[in-house]
């Protein structure tokens, strides 16, 4: 029966996304693709305690026309070569870190996971440039799969 009402639910949800409407805790809320970004290339970095770029950049620019809230959503997945550690993966927007939206996966050396981000954040009008920024804690880290998507809700 609890898994009957979470398919409902799950049903419903998916309706009103597709229809553009998104859900939030008492509120409903009409939104739109701000842009979204797909790269399928394996790419990697070497350890470092710096976060930095890929070689394809995870970078997506919006234009809000009015104050909005930003859903950014970020999907890869992970490997770890040659030795134990951590990947690690960030939201910066307009060069600032989002430092309550990193993730990471600790790893064994050859094992894969994933480095997921979901933030939504009030922003003003304006430009805003949404990059995901990475940093690998010890050996070489290698992201996959990586997509980028930045929802706007007004």
């Amino acid at each position: 029966m609890a898994t009957q009402k979470l398919s409902l639910k799950l049903l419903v949800y998916k309706t009103l996304l597709l229809s553009g409407i998104a859900l939030f805790p008492l509120a409903v809320y009409p939104t739109s693709l701000g842009k979204s970004l797909r790269i399928a290339t394996q790419e990697s970095l070497t350890s470092s305690a710096v976060y930095g770029n890929l070689t394809t950049p995870d970078t997506v620019t919006v234009t809000l026309n009015q104050q909005s809230y930003v859903t950014v959503m970020y999907n890869s997945s992970v490997i770890k070569t040659g030795c134990l550690g951590t990947q690690l993966s960030i939201l910066s927007i307009n060069g600032v870190q989002q430092t309550d939206s990193e993730v990471f996966s600790g790893l064994g050396t050859n094992a894969g996971g994933s480095n997921n981000i979901n933030y939504t954040v009030q922003l003003a009008a304006g430009s805003y440039n949404f990059n995901i920024l990475h940093r690998v804690d010890g050996c070489t880290g290698l992201w996959q799969n990586r997509s980028l998507t930045v929802l706007i809700h007004t």
